[in-house]
């Protein structure tokens, strides 16, 4: 799991905090089971970085979107 933080060479700190963000939330989340609540975040933080991440960032985004929803469920 801790590769995933490393995996990227980020040069916008905020599109790196969204990428840890997505992370930390999904950790939290999987304890608490509360799925419904998890989607919503990450789908609201997801719109916010295709908005003000480059395309590069984006995509390495939705991977790990999808990684954590694989982990969760």
């Amino acid at each position: 799991m801790i590769y995933l933080i490393l995996l990227p060479i980020v040069t916008d700190r905020y599109c790196y905090y969204l990428f840890v963000y997505y992370i930390v939330l999904a950790l939290i989340y999987q304890h608490l089971h509360s799925l419904q609540y998890l989607f919503y975040l990450n789908r609201m933080m997801l719109m916010k970085t295709l908005q003000n991440c480059s395309p590069m960032w984006v995509t390495q985004a939705i991977l790990t979107y999808a990684e954590m929803m694989w982990y969760v469920l």
